[in-house]
């Protein structure tokens, strides 16, 4: 066959199993945060609201000013111009957008391996891996999706720069310009440099001598972002009690390793997939398991150092996921979901590479190739059925919180999200007891699970308890507008008009950038 038409027909192929695989996505309703950016945001599908977007403000308005993702809000933008509020096209841009990155991890590890087969090996376990469900099926994880696609942009272009005499400047204008905006998509992108670095020495043939300094404008985009992420847009996501802060340096560095060898087996065996995976700090003692964890991926960074600086394609991959799951190590502690599915996203893509790199000495020996793409087929129906399933429970939101708080009774996001639900189905005694179970299992207390008990007293008649408990969510957390109207609705019902006045005052002062006054904001509510 034609190597042009058999690159096309592996392509179509990897393509069409990810669309049988992850196809009933498109079935999926508006989840957790999607509500907030998407439903209740007033200001997508209008053009003349984009510049918004590109403000601290807006993100307040949203109740998340820890986030900073223009490049995301855009792409939700543009989807509300095509689909409105109809959640399947949503779901459809993510479909696309996953098979777009499949086909460019496809390029990226053909470019460094030179081997079709393990290419296509290679793209087939990233585009079917199970794990990817939640970033795929959840609106909101449009961030890593569009991140992965600027970043694989940046990535593809970089190294054909780097294999260029010239050094290929429109090539790295591209590449920067994709590190920019995939920067605007998800903070996390700021490892991405350290990726190109990392993939570089493994170009066949080899890159100039001096590729190492096309990696200044990157360096300089990543660094400009991480500068302004720190100063201007703050940290706020990270501002939460770290159960590290008084452990000191060794818990600290025990509890990264760990992190990082959760997600490396999480993707070798994606069999007990949670969207509440529990993560236990190894705060105390040094304990043996922690301690050999933490050996094992020095050991891997040492080696996949030493294979990437000699060219070795297995070691840049390992380096690859090495640099990239660093945001999302724990190194600063992600109070809120230390681990979390959707963070592998990106730092897979490494771990295809370093798969691929084993099979390609392989595929080219005839008779153990038919072996090899055996064992790589059954590998891709397995994950594809994981995945297919997986992709099923996501469809229901009640039974996916049901099931998530079964899976993880010590967790309290998803009590909060289930209780959520039952108090919108009218199913209060049940909210009730599940929102107290998650305060039970807090401390200091979430203002979300504050919130929602107090909405749930608030419809069982309950009033002076619910503006009690929607009073120490606002306490909790001031600068969430949700809360704030809710009390001063709770306030207006019971007549008291100044106190209800103050909170609307309040939104107006938190909220600049929406024009809403005193009346807008209730009438907002």
């Amino acid at each position: 066959m034609n190597p042009r038409r058999r690159v096309l027909s592996m392509a179509a192929c990897a393509a069409l199993l990810t669309i049988v695989a992850f196809g009933r996505a498109v079935e999926a309703p508006f989840f957790w945060d999607d509500k907030v950016l998407i439903l209740a945001n007033p200001h997508l599908g209008r053009p003349a609201d984009i510049p918004r977007f590109f403000s601290t403000a807006f993100w307040a308005e949203l109740s998340c000013p820890e986030d900073y993702r223009p490049a995301q809000m855009i792409s939700h933008s543009i989807d509300h111009l095509f689909w409105a509020r109809n959640p399947w096209g949503h779901h459809l841009t993510n479909l696309l957008l996953h098979v777009f990155n499949g086909l460019a991890v496809f390029i990226l590890v053909r470019m460094l391996l030179r081997s079709d087969g393990a290419a296509a090996a290679a793209c087939v376990l990233f585009m079917l891996h199970p794990a990817h469900v939640e970033t795929v099926v959840w609106i909101q994880n449009r961030s890593d999706l569009l991140a992965a696609a600027l970043s694989l942009v940046c990535l593809i272009a970089f190294l054909a720069a780097a294999s260029r005499r010239d050094g290929g400047p429109r090539l790295l204008l591209v590449s920067s310009a994709a590190l920019a905006l995939a920067c605007l998509a998800k903070e996390s992108a700021v490892a991405v440099p350290l990726a190109c670095g990392a993939l570089a020495p493994a170009l066949r043939p080899r890159p100039r001598r001096w590729w190492p300094a096309l990696l200044i404008p990157l360096a300089a985009v990543a660094g400009a972002f991480l500068l302004l992420k720190l100063t201007v847009l703050g940290v706020a996501r990270f501002q939460h009690p770290s159960p590290l802060a008084e452990a000191g340096p060794a818990a600290w560095a025990l509890s990264v390793a760990k992190t990082v060898a959760v997600y490396i087996a999480v993707f070798a065996f994606p069999v007990n997939l949670t969207i509440a995976r529990p993560f236990i700090s190894p705060t105390g003692a040094p304990a043996a398991a922690p301690l050999l964890l933490a050996a094992a991926v020095l050991l891997l960074a040492a080696w996949s150092l030493r294979a990437a600086r000699r060219g070795r394609a297995a070691g840049a991959g390992a380096l690859f996921f090495l640099a990239t799951i660093l945001p999302a190590s724990n190194i600063i502690f992600l109070a809120g979901r230390p681990i979390s599915e959707q963070r592998l996203y990106v730092p897979s893509i490494g771990l295809c590479l370093l798969l691929g790199a084993i099979l390609a000495p392989v595929l080219r020996r005839r008779a153990a190739a038919r072996r090899a793409a055996a064992i790589v087929m059954a590998v891709a129906l397995a994950c594809a059925t994981i995945a297919a399933r997986r992709t099923d429970i996501w469809r229901d939101e009640r039974g996916l919180w049901e099931r998530t708080v079964e899976e993880a009774p010590g967790a309290v996001r998803p009590k909060i999200s289930l209780g959520r639900i039952y108090r919108l189905g009218g199913r209060h005694a049940e909210a009730v007891s599940l929102l107290k179970a998650a305060l039970r299992a807090s401390s200091p207390w979430p203002p979300q699970a504050l919130t929602e008990l107090g909405c749930a007293y608030e419809a069982l008649g309950w009033h002076a308890e619910a503006i009690d408990l929607l009073s120490r969510a606002v306490a909790g957390d001031p600068v969430h507008v949700q809360s704030r109207l809710l009390l001063a609705a709770a306030l207006q019902r019971e007549r008291r008009h100044a106190e209800a006045l103050e909170q609307y005052r309040a939104v107006e002062r938190l909220l600049p950038v929406s024009g809403l006054g005193p009346t807008g904001a209730a009438l907002a509510l």
